[in-house]
């Protein structure tokens, strides 16, 4: 089959307007494009600003219980790693602050549980994270008043 002149214009006449949006520079045309929306309207600096008020109307109006319990926890394990070091120093003197610590995250427990009574129901691995951290709790507060650091 020979490729005629005729067959090579209608081929470049295709691939012509589809090389045409790759051209285009200005960020307001190519997301007024992606969008679906007119020139006009993206020329207008409330454009944005209305996809903005948009996206924030997504978001959900309040934190999830599971959520709230994983910033607990990690609050609770950077208290953990405070209480490591100031333990670590061995000085008598950081008992105190060490013992302080103990104290804000056993708190902290008492308000986790308080929070999410049936989180082994609700979620049995964030529960069993939680069933741990309380059992070091336990345990530290334990060795703490039994003398295991002084």
């Amino acid at each position: 089959m020979k490729i005629r002149n005729e067959q090579m214009e209608r081929l470049a006449q295709e691939q012509q307007p589809k090389a045409q949006p790759a051209a285009k520079t200005a960020f307001g045309d190519v997301l007024a494009e992606e969008l679906g929306t007119g020139k006009a309207q993206a020329q207008a600096p409330a454009a944005g600003l209305d996809a903005l008020s948009r996206l924030n109307a997504c978001r959900p109006a309040e934190e999830s219980t599971e959520s709230r319990l994983m910033r607990t926890m990690d609050h609770m394990l950077s208290d953990f790693e405070s209480y490591a070091e100031t333990l670590g120093t061995g000085e008598k003197t950081d008992l105190k602050s060490s013992y302080a610590l103990l104290e804000k995250i056993s708190a902290s427990m008492r308000e986790l549980r308080k929070d999410a009574p049936q989180i082994n129901q609700d979620n049995p691995g964030l529960g069993s994270m939680v069933d741990e951290l309380e059992v070091l709790t336990v345990t530290e507060t334990f060795k703490f008043n039994r003398g295991d650091y002084s």
